[in-house]
């Protein structure tokens, strides 16, 4: 059998593989005004876990974006972090990195208005280098139908959506072959909501929150090729 930490690799590996197109965006919604984009973005949530685990989670990442057609946007999405102590686990040094991917298809584009469909996929990989080795993994999901609204000002333009949605979060933890430790949200059915601003026709702040339980932020900042 595979070591808990060949096993991860493996998986990363088929998880690079498997969504090079389904990739994340830092957004549900990402607005039309080129191609690529590039940018960075910092996410902070709380769940409700089964298990009694109710974890804090926060990540800081980079993506990159693609507007393939007027109706489809594809991103990915990843951060790496030395290994640390951290803590909240005085005895164990994480080195932690993430790989995810999204994409959205719009089923109706009519003038200032768009709605269509988002799905997110975000795996994040803890690897323990003390001699606990209680490697952890955390999978978050999430499924939205957006409404989108453009707004025109003088010299830039706004962008908001609000999206009813499905966030489910995960967790694992490997001190061995098996997880022995395992848990998962249990109400994923929520809102999000956001907003962002482009202005000189590349740059683009954006802010957005989901109501899942508790409330969740992603916010960053975008470059628009």
């Amino acid at each position: 059998m595979l070591h808990p930490r060949s096993r991860l690799m493996l998986q990363l590996f088929l998880c690079m593989l498997l969504v090079p197109t389904l990739a994340f965006g830092q957004t549900i919604a990402v607005p039309d005004v080129g191609s690529i984009g590039i940018g960075a973005y910092h996410y902070r949530g709380h769940r409700d876990m089964r298990d009694g685990y109710t974890p804090d989670w926060s990540d800081n990442g980079l993506a990159v974006h693609v507007a393939a057609t007027h109706r489809v946007i594809l991103a990915g999405m990843g951060w790496y972090e030395p290994a640390h102590t951290d803590s909240r686990f005085p005895t164990r040094r994480y080195e932690g990195f993430a790989i995810g991917g999204s994409g959205t298809a719009y089923a109706l584009v009519s003038g200032d208005y768009r709605v269509g469909v988002s799905i997110m996929y975000l795996r994040t990989i803890g690897f323990d280098h003390s001699p606990t080795r209680f490697d952890k993994v955390v999978e978050r999901t999430t499924a939205a139908i957006q409404v989108e609204r453009t707004l025109s000002l003088k010299r830039v333009s706004a962008l908001l959506w609000v999206a009813p949605a499905y966030l489910r979060d995960r967790y694992f933890q490997y001190p061995g072959l098996q997880p022995e430790g395992r848990a998962a949200s249990h109400r994923d059915f929520g809102v999000i909501v956001g907003s962002s601003v482009t202005l000189w026709g590349h740059a683009v702040p954006f802010v957005q929150f989901g109501f899942v339980e508790y409330p969740q932020s992603y916010f960053g900042f975008n470059y628009i090729y």
